[in-house]
């Protein structure tokens, strides 16, 4: 899992770049106060960003 403070920005500068969003940003049902999503790196691995605690 990768963090990051503003999730919903750097998934629009990803999606801009033509990375593949896979889902989200959504509230991680896991930790309900935590945004996240999820998208494929350039080896087509699957991805999870998400908000601090």
């Amino acid at each position: 899992m990768l963090v990051d403070d503003d999730v919903e920005g750097t998934v629009a500068r990803l999606k801009a770049a033509g990375v593949h969003i896979i889902s989200g940003p959504y509230r991680a049902s896991w930790q309900p106060h935590r945004i996240a999503a999820e998208f494929r790196d350039s080896e087509g691995n699957c991805m999870v960003l998400a908000s601090p605690r």
